[in-house]
């Protein structure tokens, strides 16, 4: 069925210059003139948009191509060349009348959005079977003879094409079938033309009472089919327009949380500002007081500092209190939220489960159909009559005849079935959770990062505490809660029913908790010792625990880290390079890890300055390793010093003193 005798021949690629030559090749058909102009040079050009036929007949083309122009063409002929492919035409939607006869084609694709299509010839290809032509609801003429259509079974596929009156499949092996044409007529009850010959009404009435039982058996399958997708179609648009009523509650609950939220941040903002500009009129006081008449006794300087101090103190107290607040308000509305979405969600698990099992009964219902029909259809091939029926295949009879071989196809259909059900039902239930899990973690998320932006502002004008200050934040006087683990204090005082005067955990307010929490353990000897390098495996991951639930679980902000105050010599100060991070200069030593641990920590720019006395190292600006492992200033120009006394006003205005490096 190849068009064998061109393969050799050069093949040829649409083009503009070809379309346009077949356009005005002879004379120009009739639909094409408003797509055809006579310029003043002679020349004749041709609008691509407005034509309406087009024939590329015998053209040895090989692919179908170069027609995105022509989006308004009714008509196309391209038969006689040698395509392989049906393609490049998907946007043709216009089509009424397509013929690519006289090719190599194979398989019956591509045509899905040609709707308007009423005449296809597909003649003298190498087609073995029908499909893909569903949608095609008002194709009236089909020819697809001369092909390799083998079955009669196969043919059953045309009766999807409701409009088709012309029908030609001669040539194919099937027309070989005594029964073809019966057949044919049988099923397809509308034809007027099979194969270039009218259809007699009497002929199509004998073909019909031939195949009569068929018919019904095949008629009572094709009803059941029916029954079941039309069914599960309309149950399945029904659980649609629920589970999306289900999804906008979700997105409402999740609007409605992000504009309070947005409300209450911004009253914390509010309220941040008017103790920011509280501290500032303070600080105003002090200055044009000092500089009307600066302080000249050491009591005097002692009391402006005080004052100073206590006015930073209240404003860091009070930032980190509405912190703590926006921060309380946040944790309680994503609950909220969660538990407000997590019903919905479970609202939505539960009309799909039930739609599902819906679903299941429907395929039952339909298995048990299909297994009385095949009951039927044994019991009638075990009479005479069944013996003598003429529409059943030799294959047919084989499958009936072995019974079990039969219930076993139907049954495992059937548990096929069922399981793509219940694996859709599981997927869809997954997603449903996970897509839960996501707005609250991301959620969560976004808090988390705000808050740990909005700490590292404020701790920025204070970040360190002694356990001598940190006492007495132990929640005493509606005091903050501050609970220390591992160095890094945290306000605990949204659990004041936990940690608050006379409440269960009230012990370890205010302290370094980490080994008594590690412990559990409110024994004066491990509340009052911070070390913890003695905890065994099991201890240490208790504390472990501990650090997770402060900081991932309750979100608890971040206020300060306790500065563990101690000498150090060379050799000790070297391990400190990771948690806490430590730098000396010019003898002192600095805890840089609030505020310093992206420059000096394990993954900062200075990070060889971490766990060394950085004097000269700093005053030169280098990294080089002898100027690392040489604190001495000896040697320092001019310009030096001062740049190592700029860096000594930054390191003791931002970090806090651990002690003196001690000389080996």
């Amino acid at each position: 069925m190849h068009r064998l005798g061109i393969r050799n021949a050069e093949v040829s690629v649409i083009s503009d210059d070809m379309i346009q030559q077949c356009v005005l090749k002879d004379a120009v058909d009739p639909a094409n003139e408003s797509a055809t102009n006579d310029m003043a040079s002679g020349t004749d050009t041709v609008d691509f948009a407005a034509l309406r036929v087009l024939s590329l007949s015998f053209k040895n083309v090989f692919k179908i191509d170069n027609l995105v122009t022509l989006k308004n063409l009714v008509k196309l002929q391209m038969d006689n060349n040698v395509i392989q492919e049906i393609e490049g035409i998907s946007h043709l939607t216009s089509l009424t009348w397509l013929d690519l006869s006289f090719n190599n084609i194979a398989e019956i694709k591509g045509l899905d959005t040609l709707t308007r299509l009423q005449d296809l010839t597909l003649y003298n290809n190498n087609i073995s079977k029908l499909e893909n032509l569903d949608t095609l609801k008002g194709l009236q003429v089909l020819s697809v003879g001369n092909n390799s259509l083998a079955t009669t079974d196969g043919l059953l596929y045309l009766k999807c094409l409701d409009a088709l009156r012309v029908l030609n499949l001669e040539g194919n092996p099937v027309c070989s079938d005594p029964e073809y044409r019966s057949f044919v007529l049988a099923h397809l009850d509308k034809l007027k033309y099979l194969d270039y010959s009218l259809v007699d009404v009497g002929e199509v009435v004998q073909a019909r009472e031939q195949y009569q039982v068929y018919m019904r058996i095949y008629n009572w399958l094709r009803n059941l089919i029916d029954d079941f997708t039309e069914k599960v179609k309309t149950a399945t648009e029904d659980i649609k327009v629920i589970l999306l009523e289900k999804h906008a509650a979700i997105q409402r609950e999740c609007d409605g949380f992000a504009l309070e939220y947005a409300k209450e941040k911004d009253v914390a903002q509010k309220k941040s500002i008017a103790q920011c500009e509280k501290y500032r009129r303070v600080a105003k006081r002090l200055f044009k007081a000092s500089a009307a008449g600066p302080p000249t006794t050491e009591a005097e300087v002692a009391r402006v500092t005080a004052e100073s101090q206590a006015a930073c103190i209240e404003l860091n107290t009070e930032l980190m209190g509405i912190e703590s607040s926006l921060v309380e308000f946040a944790h309680d509305a994503i609950s909220t939220l969660d538990v407000r979405i997590e019903a919905v969600g479970n609202e939505s698990r539960g009309i799909a489960t039930e739609h599902f099992r819906n679903v299941e009964q429907l395929e039952n219902n339909f298995f048990d159909g299909v297994t009385q029909l095949a009951a039927n259809l044994l019991e009638r091939l075990a009479t005479e009559d069944g013996e003598d029926d003429d529409f059943l295949s030799d294959e047919c009879r084989a499958i009936l005849n072995d019974r079990d071989a039969l219930n076993n196809a139907i049954n495992g259909s059937h548990d096929i079935h069922i399981g793509k059900l219940l694996a859709q039902e599981d997927l869809m239930r997954e997603q449903n959770v996970a897509k839960i899990h996501d707005i609250i973690k991301t959620t969560k998320d976004g808090e988390w990062a705000r808050n740990r932006k909005r700490v590292a502002e404020i701790i920025n004008m204070k970040q360190y505490f002694t356990l001598d200050k940190l006492r007495a934040f132990n929640g005493e006087g509606d005091k903050p809660i501050y609970i220390a683990i591992k160095g890094v204090v945290y306000d605990v005082s949204r659990k004041r029913d936990f940690y608050g005067p006379g409440e269960g955990y009230h012990l370890f307010a205010g302290r370094e908790a980490a080994r008594a929490l590690a412990k559990m353990s409110f024994e004066p000897a491990d509340l009052e010792n911070t070390d913890i390098s003695d905890l065994n495996f099991m201890e240490k991951e208790i504390l472990k625990d501990w650090i997770d639930k402060f900081t991932d679980y309750n979100s608890y902000p971040i206020v300060g880290r306790v500065l563990q105050q101690t000498d150090l010599t060379r050799t000790e100060l070297s391990a400190f390079t990771t948690l806490p991070v430590y730098v000396a200069l010019r003898g002192v030593i600095y805890d840089v890890t609030l505020g310093g641990l992206e420059h000096y920590g394990p993954n900062g720019g200075y990070k060889l300055f971490a766990g060394r006395d950085a004097t000269r190292a700093l005053a030169l600006m280098s990294f080089d390793q002898e100027h690392l492992d040489n604190p001495t200033e000896d040697g320092l120009t001019e310009t030096q010093i001062k740049t190592l006394a700029d860096w000594e006003a930054k390191f003791q205005s931002k970090y806090g003193v651990v002690g003196k490096l001690i000389v080996e």
